[in-house]
């Protein structure tokens, strides 16, 4: 990571309960936040996790970083950060060579991060006894990094007190960073850290509303049986017994002829049985006077009347029929043309999808960078495509396999970067990272060897016979 310019964007974090500040540029940490999220993304359930040095400068009550170098771990526990002999051998070395860096010569170690992919920003007891080893002295600063996949990523502070003490736990004061443009130059003021927002947790389901008690059983209501008696009116239990007339139910009102001959019981069932009942004299006289209009009417029987009626609602059947079949036919057709419209709109939403994502990706630089290097005087002239850099969201080269250096704005827009104090046989990659996807150039040079010159070759053979030149003397 390049040392920040002077026209890099600051934040600033105050430790809680104290006035130490602590000033990070947010272009460094927006490329730390991208390292430790390819390493996150590199491997499922949790990815790869890495860690950096921390350079910048450091006061009695203030701090500030202003570069970082990725530290060598070569992951033989597995992904997580746990550093071999090996490594911590790399590591210290690294810490005591930090000085020989040009690009870090007047900057210190302020501490380092790790990235914490599957486990809280809370340090554990690794960790720890290798900050006390590394880093004794207060004022050291060891940042927790936990990527996420829907939420910005976390950033916490965990800083070395003057009695030695650090404390282990960073979730409380978590931050995420500001978008870009949000800083401030560093003529100005740095603007305040952003507090991350609280981890979303689930929470038990509320109880069920306790139910009320059943009343006694001579409180409820019976449900079934004759309904309760109703007294008299209170204003007949007023007068006299002989003023009291007994209740007379009022007659029922007689159905129709019709509705009569419809409430008869069917043929199944027996017809009830029919009472004698005693007829006096002028009764006779009269019965006998109805027995003509008896024999001279013309009223149905029930089987006609049965039969007719059946064949009228029979025929209301079918007429109520026809309009319903009409009815769902013309639903089902319309049903089937609105599923026909939905295909076909579905269709061409689908086609003008795939093709506008299409043109989209052929508007894309291309994967492979094209690189060609041109030999200067004292350098190296590394040369490619300006379009595969100018819009790309990250770019950056790397010499030998070693750590990517983030090429700089002008260097995106020109398509050049010069290489000084290289060898006479040097690997250059070319790293460009897109919205889709990310292109990557790759190339060797080797110096040409000096021309030779052509010696005679020895064949055994003796040379040609030559006659000598005539001298003057011979001439005369």
């Amino acid at each position: 990571m390049m040392p920040t310019s002077p026209a890099t964007e600051y934040a600033f974090w105050t430790v809680p309960a104290t006035d130490f500040k602590i000033t990070y540029p947010l272009g460094v940490f927006h490329e730390m936040d991208f390292q430790v999220n390819e390493g996150y993304r590199r491997i499922p359930h949790g990815g790869v996790e890495i860690g950096g040095l921390l350079f910048g400068h450091a006061e009695a009550n203030s701090a500030q970083i202003e570069a970082f170098r990725l530290i060598e771990c070569e992951h033989a526990s597995g992904p997580s950060f746990v550093l071999s002999e090996r490594d911590l051998a790399g590591l210290r070395e690294q810490i005591a060579t930090s000085k020989t860096d040009p690009e870090l010569h007047d900057l210190e170690v302020l501490g380092w991060f790790v990235a914490h992919t599957r486990t809280p920003l809370r340090m554990n007891e690794r960790e720890a006894a290798l900050f006390d080893e590394l880093f004794p002295h207060p004022g050291k600063i060891m940042l927790l990094i936990k990527p996420e996949r829907f939420q910005p990523t976390r950033f916490g502070f965990l800083l070395r007190e003057a009695d030695g003490r650090i404390a282990r736990d960073a979730t409380q004061h978590a931050i995420i960073l500001p978008l870009p443009g949000r800083g401030v130059p560093t003529d100005s003021a740095p603007v305040p850290s952003i507090s991350a927002p609280p981890e979303t947790t689930t929470s038990k389901p509320a109880p069920p509303p306790p139910v009320p008690p059943s009343p006694p059983e001579a409180e409820r209501l019976p449900t079934t049986g004759p309904a309760p008696r109703v007294s008299p009116p209170q204003e007949a239990e007023r007068g006299s017994p002989r003023e009291r007339q007994p209740f007379v139910p009022p007659e029922p009102e007689r159905p129709p002829f019709s509705q009569a001959l419809q409430a008869r019981p069917t043929i199944d069932s027996a017809p009830p049985p029919v009472r004698a009942t005693p007829v006096s004299a002028p009764d006779l006289q009269d019965a006998t006077s109805l027995v003509p209009f008896a024999k001279s009417s013309s009223l149905p029987s029930i089987e006609e009347i049965r039969r007719r009626r059946w064949e009228y609602l029979q025929g209301m059947s079918e007429l109520d029929a026809r309009p319903n079949l009409q009815l769902t036919g013309q639903v089902r057709q319309e049903s089937l043309r609105s599923n026909l419209r939905l295909t076909l709109v579905l269709f061409i939403a689908a086609a003008v999808g795939c093709g506008v994502g299409y043109l989209g990706y052929l508007q894309l630089p291309s994967a492979t960078i094209p690189l060609s290097v041109k030999a200067e005087a004292s350098a190296l002239l590394v040369s490619w495509p300006a379009q595969q850099t100018r819009d790309s969201v990250y770019s950056a080269i790397s010499i030998d396999d070693g750590q990517q250096i983030a090429l700089s704005p002008q260097q995106r827009a020109a398509g050049q970067a010069t290489i000084t104090g290289a060898s006479d046989n040097i690997k250059i990659e070319v790293i460009a990272a897109h919205w889709m996807r990310d292109s990557r150039g790759i190339i060797r040079y080797i110096k040409p060897l000096p021309p030779v010159e052509a010696q005679p070759v020895d064949t055994g053979k003796p040379a040609p016979y030559q006659t000598p030149a005539p001298t003057p003397a011979a001439q005369r």
